[in-house]
């Protein structure tokens, strides 16, 4: 079985739901090769289609699209940049970028449960986009393909043209796979225990 290493950027995204702390990790190509201590808007990431954009600008763009997904009970705290050394899991601090912005979402969050998006990348991989403690319509798996409103909006840019998020397999996603909720036992164990 073949060994996917995250890199050779990572954005960390920090959210917080109702104080319980959670990170959402996104994978990136940068044009440059960023000291430590760049600011967000002095490095560019890579689009799926010969392109590039500010990171500060693809991050504010990304959060934008996930705030539907989550209540007024989560904040999008801020971002990190690590590079990340290849062939193992080490990482260095780059920069940091504030955000602070609150979900829009209507609902009440459902504790300890998770939503994950799941995509086939150019390699033939497998990407996953994964939402803690999201509000849950459902528990099962449907397509993702078929999904409206505010999935669809997500999945539209991670499959689209200007998407600057990759896998780990270091390719870009090309199809929508599934649409899966669900309980994640560690968070249910961090927040109950």
């Amino acid at each position: 079985m073949t060994l996917n290493f995250p890199g050779p950027y990572q954005v960390d995204l920090h959210y917080a739901v109702d104080t319980l702390e959670h990170i959402m990790k996104l994978n990136c190509i940068l044009l440059e090769t960023p000291d430590p201590g760049v600011t967000f808007d002095e490095v560019h990431a890579v689009t799926k289609v010969s392109g590039n954009t500010q990171l500060d600008t693809a991050v504010d763009a990304f959060v934008a699209l996930l705030l539907p997904h989550f209540c007024a009970d989560t904040e999008i705290v801020n971002a990190e940049l690590f590079a990340c050394n290849p062939a193992n899991f080490d990482r260095s601090w780059l920069s940091s970028y504030a955000i602070g912005e609150i979900g829009t979402h209507t609902g009440v969050y459902s504790p300890a449960n998770e939503k994950v998006h799941t995509y086939r990348t150019q390699e033939g991989g497998i990407m996953k986009l994964t939402m803690e403690e999201t509000f849950i319509d459902f528990f099962d798996k449907r397509s993702l393909g078929a999904a409206g409103g505010y999935e669809a909006a997500v999945r539209d840019f991670i499959i689209g043209d200007t998407n600057w998020i990759i896998a780990r397999d270091t390719s870009f996603p090309i199809a929508p796979l599934n649409l899966l909720y669900g309980q994640n036992e560690v968070i249910f164990r961090r927040r109950y225990r």
